[in-house]
């Protein structure tokens, strides 16, 4: 299941990797498409766009935390109010 939804927990290459195939390196980090630090120790899901082009990512704590749920924050290629 998780190949086919790409769904995994969270590990800073791995989102990298995800990221580079869409875009170049300096938009990921221009954009701080890639925040590892904010998805430690949570189940990790991509967010596609209409084109299926990963757009950012939303993570569920595996762990016992105030904060349950986050989300990639807005940038340009992402804007949690038009998305979800």
């Amino acid at each position: 299941m998780g190949q086919t939804f790409g769904i995994g927990h969270a590990d800073p290459s791995k989102l990298f990797e995800m990221l580079k195939k869409t875009y170049e390196v300096e938009f990921i980090e221009r954009n701080q498409l890639c925040q590892s630090l904010l998805f430690s120790n949570r189940m990790v899901f991509p967010l596609h766009n209409e084109a299926g082009e990963v757009i950012g990512f939303a993570g569920r704590t595996l762990i016992d935390e105030k904060v349950k749920y986050v989300n990639s924050s807005n940038s340009i290629v992402f804007q949690k109010s038009k998305f979800l």
